[in-house]
C-alpha cells in the first residue's frame, strides 16, 4: 500500500503505509503508523479488525517501531487517529 494520509481535523494526522518483512520465515505485509500533525493532544496507531478489535497504539507521536504489525493473510488493518480535544476519530484505508 502506498503512504496514505488519515486526517481527523485539522489538528491530527497520521500516515498509513506498509512494506514487506520477514516474519516467520516468509515475506508478509507489515502495516506503519507514522504521525504528521499532532499538537499533544492526538492517538494514533493500527488497529486489527481480524479477530477483535485488537488495538497496536504507537508511542505518542513515533511512527510504529520496526518490523511494524504483521498484516499478513487473514489480517484486516489499519490506522487510525483519534483527536483527544474533540474526541473525533478516522481511519484509513483497509489492508
Amino acid at each position: 500500500m502506498s503512504p496514505t494520509m488519515v486526517w481527523v481535523d485539522n489538528r491530527c494526522a497520521v500516515q498509513e503505509f506498509t512494506r514487506l518483512e520477514l516474519w516467520y520465515g516468509a515475506y508478509h505485509d507489515s502495516m506503519y503508523a507514522n504521525p504528521k500533525v499532532d499538537p499533544g493532544q492526538c492517538e494514533f496507531g493500527i488497529v486489527d479488525w481480524s479477530n477483535g478489535p485488537t488495538w497496536w497504539p504507537t508511542n505518542g507521536g513515533a511512527q510504529t517501531a520496526a518490523p511494524g504489525v504483521y498484516d499478513g493473510p487473514g489480517h484486516h488493518e489499519q490506522a487510525y487517529v483519534h483527536d483527544l480535544v474533540t474526541d473525533t476519530w478516522a481511519y484509513g484505508p483497509e489492508n
